[in-house]
């Protein structure tokens, strides 16, 4: 699967005359759900990417869209910059009570010339000026990572590819064998299980961690373009994410762990609900490469995680 850059995510939208914004967090202060650069496209209507979920995603988005409806309502065109600071304990109620700075970057059809030359320039980073509103400008020295200068008010981000979405479904031996061995990969790892305290004590930092009564409804949710693990400790959970998924009909891939007895009860019960054969064929199970025969948790962790690694490398 090929990642696209910031500028392509941005660019094909303006392309269809949509608005986009670009959520990055600056900087994160104490217990928080995601990492200085971890970042989020939404439009008016889709969001792709996640800067923690929760209620600190939905207000940053909520804010976003209300700056592009505002853009549109005074028919002004071009680019918009907004800084904004939540207080997760304090102004949203979220249990992780750190500090989180948000850049907004709001872009309209008319940026499109100018972003388009700036992709055919191929530079190894940009910086963003957060005291102007003017587009980022190329930036010909290598970042290995965000630079956030708060005294120069500035802002120096990679150009690397967006990372794929992969949802782990499960936080259980496996599971947490698989959020282990997956450190490495080009991904964006949000872990879903029922309840908080089903996943360890001690949490990856660059992890977003999802407690959901009902998963089916984080599935439904992905980005379009997401991987899916499903491996909880429920055949009927599990089923009933993969129905969410089939149903929709847009994700990246989707990965079940069990037997092909398991497969063939599954794919006999999705058929009863109205889903076609041919989607429910893009169910892989069991997941995981198939010279890897042992069943240890590491052993089955290696062995998806192999299986992942392959997918990103497919077009």
């Amino acid at each position: 699967m090929r990642h696209q850059s910031w500028l392509d995510i941005i660019i094909a939208s303006l392309r269809d005359e949509i608005p986009v914004a670009r959520l990055i967090i600056l900087s994160a202060k104490g217990s928080t759900p995601r990492e200085a650069g971890a970042e989020l496209y939404t439009t008016r209507d889709t969001q792709s990417g996640t800067i923690g979920g929760g209620t600190l995603e939905f207000e940053a988005v909520h804010m976003a869209r209300h700056e592009m409806q505002e853009l549109q309502d005074s028919s002004q065109t071009g680019f918009r910059r907004l800084i904004r600071d939540f207080a997760l304990g304090p102004d949203l109620g979220q249990c992780c009570g750190g500090n989180v700075r948000v850049l907004i970057e709001i872009f309209t059809p008319s940026c499109l010339g100018a972003l388009t030359d700036m992709k055919a320039g191929d530079a190894p980073a940009y910086c963003h000026d957060l005291r102007s509103q003017d587009l980022a400008i190329p930036h010909h020295k290598i970042a290995s990572g965000l630079l956030y200068d708060v005294k120069k008010d500035q802002l120096i981000m990679p150009h690397n590819p967006a990372p794929t979405p992969v949802y782990i479904y499960g936080a259980g031996h496996v599971g947490q064998a698989l959020i282990a061995v997956t450190a490495g990969l080009h991904i964006d790892r949000i872990w879903v299980d029922v309840s908080a305290d089903r996943f360890p004590n001690e949490k990856p930092f660059d992890v977003t961690i999802v407690p959901a009564v009902d998963m089916s409804v984080i599935a439904a949710h992905a980005p379009k373009d997401a991987i899916h693990i499903v491996m909880t400790y429920s055949h009927q959970f599990d089923e009933a994410i993969c129905q969410a998924l089939l149903v929709r009909g847009q994700f990246g891939h989707l990965g079940l762990i069990g037997s092909q007895t398991k497969k063939a009860r599954f794919a006999k019960r999705l058929r009863s609900a109205g889903i076609a054969q041919a989607m429910i064929e893009r169910l892989n199970c069991p997941i995981g490469l198939v010279q890897i025969k042992d069943k240890s948790p590491a052993h089955v962790a290696l062995s998806i995680a192999g299986q992942i690694a392959v997918w990103l490398e497919m077009p």
